[in-house]
């Protein structure tokens, strides 16, 4: 009697057609509309400063840092989660045509763009989320795991302390004007001694909306009772270039240690990598 043979095992549906199929499902899908101004807004006041510290550091050691630096990762990182971007493709044409939250448009190659990613310190994106973790819902723990960080890091730019008490002597109005809250912006500059030698700080808390748009800017100029045509702005970052201008004031872009610099901020009247060129740039302005 013949023993009927065993039926071989069903085959599996292999794995392999499924994945390719997700990678181009993930390829062809076209990233969400950016998120909604106010979203976006909330979300560059609660994360960018955070991103500035270590950079902050960075620079006050002289060392420089590539285009692709802290705060330019973590924007592109937080918008690849929120807009659901599928490919490194479409990614680097977002990034070099339109920027990600606070970053401007930045030119890259996608090479350039995946060594970055590939080696990328995880640590340095770790104290970033340490800074404004745990959610909203738990403020108080991150506000003070954020106000650690503060006090530990290195803020000040070399030669900054210099530059601002020879402008006092020339009689110049010196005013910060800022999107940090006031309790973080007391921790921040406690220790700096910048604070000696200005007139005196605008807040977040002393204007309705953050820059870009201009309104810090104009509160300055009023409690300073000048005409925008009398001052000049420095600023580091397109989005607060974007903010002065729309105030009517005349910009100076200052890159310490050239951090940036390539970052795309149309016409300014001079840009700046060091206090000394700053200096510079000032006198400029003041003999027109």
């Amino acid at each position: 009697m013949s023993k009927t043979p065993p039926k071989p095992p069903e085959k599996r549906p292999g794995s392999a057609r499924h994945t390719r199929a997700i990678r181009r499902d993930r390829s062809k899908r076209p990233p969400v509309a950016p998120p909604d101004p106010v979203v976006a807004e909330r979300r560059s006041e609660l994360i960018h400063p955070a991103t500035l510290a270590p950079v902050a550091h960075f620079h006050a050691l002289g060392l420089r840092e590539g285009t692709l630096t802290l705060p330019v990762v973590v924007a592109l990182v937080l918008s690849v989660i929120w807009r659901q971007i599928g490919s490194v493709a479409t990614l680097l044409r977002l990034l070099n045509e339109e920027g990600f939250l606070w970053t401007a448009a930045v030119q890259v190659s996608a090479q350039a763009l995946s060594q970055r990613l590939r080696v990328f310190p995880a640590e340095r994106f770790e104290r970033v989320l340490l800074a404004v973790l745990p959610p909203c819902r738990r403020g108080g723990r991150r506000d003070a795991r954020y106000g650690e960080l503060l006090r530990t890091e290195q803020l000040a730019i070399p030669g900054m302390l210099g530059l601002l008490e020879r402008m006092k002597e020339h009689c110049f109005t010196t005013v910060i004007v800022t999107a940090s809250h006031r309790e973080h912006f007391d921790i921040i500059h406690g220790r700096s001694g910048m604070l000696e030698h200005v007139d005196f700080a605008v807040v977040r808390e002393d204007y309705p909306r953050a820059k870009p748009c201009p309104d810090g800017y104009r509160a300055g100029i009023e409690r300073a009772g000048l005409a925008a045509r009398d001052c000049i702005a420095v600023e580091d970052s397109p989005r607060g270039i974007t903010a002065a201008r729309a105030a009517g004031l005349a910009c100076v872009f200052f890159t310490p240690g050239g951090v940036g610099a390539d970052r795309d901020v149309r016409d300014v009247f001079a840009r700046a990598g060091s206090a000394e060129e700053l200096e510079v740039v000032l006198g400029q302005w003041l003999r027109q």
